[in-house]
């Protein structure tokens, strides 16, 4: 169930990721949600709430200098990336209900 609190822990969440990866646009929602704005809320849980991965994905590992973003779907991968920059990388979560 969600709740005010969860969704504000999401929407910190969500800003702060924004944030690492130069997204200022979401990262001024998010702040406008986090200070009560409605239209900014929403839209905040409807990037959250899109935010699914496909079947067998076990993390997203973000665009670096070299590569596009992408779904990784084996441990192997994730843990050779992770050896060179932990911070590329976000692991599938089981989705809240």
């Amino acid at each position: 169930m969600t709740t005010i609190d969860t969704i504000t822990d999401e929407i910190r969440t969500l800003s702060d990721e924004a944030g690492a990866h130069g997204d200022l646009e979401m990262v001024a929602i998010c702040t406008r949600a986090l200070a009560g704005d409605a239209a900014a809320i929403a839209e905040c849980v409807r990037v959250i709430e899109s935010a699914e991965a496909p079947e067998g994905a076990v993390a997203y590992k973000y665009a670096d200098p070299t590569e596009d973003a992408c779904w990784l779907y084996s441990e192997d991968d994730v843990r050779d990336i992770e050896r060179e920059d932990p911070s590329l990388i976000v692991r599938v979560e089981c989705s809240r209900s």
